[in-house]
């Protein structure tokens, strides 16, 4: 995918995530975190387009992926129901993001260290 593409679409996942995060919550209440997955979308949308094989590699099986998610998942739920009373989308929504974003860029990080 050529830059100017890759760009356009990761602002697109950035904004759209953000938008829908800003539409269940009061914006008042999670503004920071709306700039927070703004910004941890935007960027590791940018970063999984650059490195494609994270998640369109090979047919082999890859358990270590599987962990991630099955963790992450798990996680994104419990932060979703476990601040305050009610739910937090923001927190969950954010969290969730820094997690993926953390795995697009540790894997872009080797990627790049194994080519030098």
């Amino acid at each position: 995918m050529n830059r100017f593409a890759r760009y356009a679409v990761a602002s697109l996942v950035g904004v759209a995530v953000t938008v829908g995060v800003a539409l269940v919550s009061p914006v008042s209440r999670v503004l920071p975190l709306l700039v927070g997955i703004a910004q941890v979308y935007g960027f590791g949308t940018a970063i999984a387009f650059h490195v494609p094989e994270l998640f369109w590699g090979p047919d082999e099986s890859n358990w270590m992926n599987a962990v991630f998610v099955g963790v992450l998942t798990f996680s994104g739920f419990a932060l979703l129901s476990g601040i305050e009373s009610g739910s937090n989308v923001a927190v969950a929504t954010l969290g969730w993001g820094l997690a993926m974003f953390g795995f697009v860029a540790g894997a872009a990080f080797e990627r790049e260290r194994a080519d030098s």
